[in-house]
């Protein structure tokens, strides 16, 4: 139970994953770092923010179909993230290491679910 006003003990996440990422997630249930040198993993707050970013993903040619999946982090964890606006919308991004580590351990806890797909225009 959550008394109003206070903070609740876990909040859900979005993250907006190609393909790749999509199997990595679903073979490992974790969020890996990045073949690619990436150093951190970036979220969203709220599900339409993160189907904002998706289509700019589609739109800018970065991916061809995107699909959006959910965590819940918890209150420590959510402190190791860095929250930051992108053109109005509110991520977090966690660094790989400790803070990944801790939104993967509560992602091994709560599950990571598949909230829907989007895919561009052919």
């Amino acid at each position: 139970m959550t008394i109003s006003g206070s903070t609740p003990e876990e909040i859900p996440l979005y993250r907006v994953v190609g393909p790749d990422e999509l199997a990595s997630i679903q073979a490992t249930r974790r969020f890996l770092p990045s073949p690619h040198g990436l150093m951190e993993k970036q979220f969203w707050f709220t599900k339409s923010d993160a189907e904002w970013y998706a289509h700019e993903a589609i739109s800018r040619g970065w991916e061809t179909t995107v699909t959006i999946v959910s965590t819940m982090a918890s209150r420590g964890t959510r402190h190791l993230g860095v929250p930051f606006p992108d053109a109005g919308h509110m991520a977090i991004s966690f660094t790989v290491g400790p803070p990944l580590s801790s939104l993967n351990a509560d992602a091994l806890r709560s599950g990571i679910r598949t909230v829907s797909t989007i895919e561009g225009a052919p």
